[in-house]
């Protein structure tokens, strides 16, 4: 019986290929997603409401993974908007993502975070 090595180096050249595969990003994975996403959030969009609606009575789950859905990507997105430098962003310029409550104290909650990470910095 032939046992094969694992040979770590190609491997390690394989693997930066792929991470290097769509213009360079090494994450390109995440936008691949981010387009999937939206190509596909497009399309409900386009699609009969009373028709996804009278689908939905019968699914809570759809609902419900549309629901968790939105918070991960909420999430991500304040994330990544919380990089920014606070000095240099203008209070007019942001745009919360919905107007309900919690949503609102949430936004408030990490630009607040982020100021503080910004004066623990100087």
């Amino acid at each position: 019986m032939e046992i094969k090595k694992f040979d770590f180096f190609n491997e390690s050249k394989k693997l930066k290929a792929l991470k290097e595969h769509d213009g360079g990003t090494q994450n390109y994975m995440f936008f691949g997603n981010l387009k999937t996403i939206k190509r596909l959030v497009d399309k409900m969009l386009e699609m009969d409401e009373a028709e996804v609606d009278a689908m939905l009575n019968e699914h809570d789950w759809a609902s419900d993974h549309i629901t968790s859905s939105k918070d991960d990507i909420e999430e991500v997105f304040n994330f990544i908007a919380s990089n920014d430098n606070p000095e240099e962003e203008d209070e007019d310029d942001y745009e919360p993502l919905s107007d309900t409550l919690y949503d609102a104290e949430k936004r408030d909650f990490f630009r607040k975070r982020k100021e503080e990470e910004y004066k623990n910095k100087q």
